[in-house]
């Protein structure tokens, strides 16, 4: 490329990931920060250069794409920080990659990808309801730590099973359900998770249990 004269550093402040080919994003983390390093190995000042996000997975969340150099001397280095969050909808294990690109303001550009990971979420949880108390249908979330055959049913006060939503082998991540209940009366019903790691005979790994109300 003509007239090239910026080199791209990158430096990722993230859990114990310096120096990694491919780098483990915690799951669901906030406050996390990528650093970009630009070296100006020229002679003359780099004038009016944007730095931007060009490309990413929808699960990471930048609080801002876009930052600017006004000037940068000769042989001199400036630091741009990009902050960013990982939604808990990121699939987890699986290798993407973010895009930087640096432009000058004579249309001259320059990209620099990293390679990321999601880990997964270091525990099994089922989370509230939403919205509660609801009518007629509310959203249930829950994360699973490893692969585990999961069921998640409603039941009644009287321990009777009204709906079985999930029942089935699932790899590690973060899911949402929609129970519909509109051919139930109103009251209090608790939403079960049970979790089983398949590999084992230990049993049951996880059980956790929720109070939902259904108002009319």
């Amino acid at each position: 490329m003509k007239n090239k004269f910026l080199s791209v550093a990158l430096l990722v402040f993230l859990q114990c990931a310096f120096g990694q080919e491919v780098y483990r994003l915690p799951f669901g983390s906030r406050d996390n920060t990528i650093d970009l390093s630009i070296q100006n190995s020229s002679n003359v000042t780099a004038k009016d250069l944007t730095v931007d996000v060009s490309g990413a997975p929808t699960w990471v969340k930048f609080a801002g794409t876009r930052l600017s150099i006004s000037q940068l001397p000769p042989q001199q280095v400036h630091i741009v920080s990009f902050a960013f969050s990982i939604d808990k909808t990121a699939p987890v294990e699986k290798e993407q990659t973010v895009q930087f690109k640096v432009s000058t303001s004579d249309g001259q550009s320059w990209m620099k990808e990293l390679k990321v990971t999601v880990a997964p979420p270091n525990h099994f949880e089922l989370f509230q309801n939403y919205p509660n108390p609801f009518n007629p249908a509310t959203v249930i979330e829950f994360s699973i730590s490893k692969l585990a055959i999961t069921k998640l049913q409603i039941v009644d006060l009287l321990g009777r099973e009204v709906a079985v939503l999930v029942n089935e082998e699932k790899p590690a991540g973060t899911y949402k359900t929609t129970w519909d209940a509109s051919n139930m009366p109103s009251g209090v019903y608790l939403v079960r998770m049970t979790a089983n790691n398949p590999s084992t005979s230990s049993g049951q790994v996880f059980v956790e249990t929720r109070k939902m109300l259904l108002v009319r």
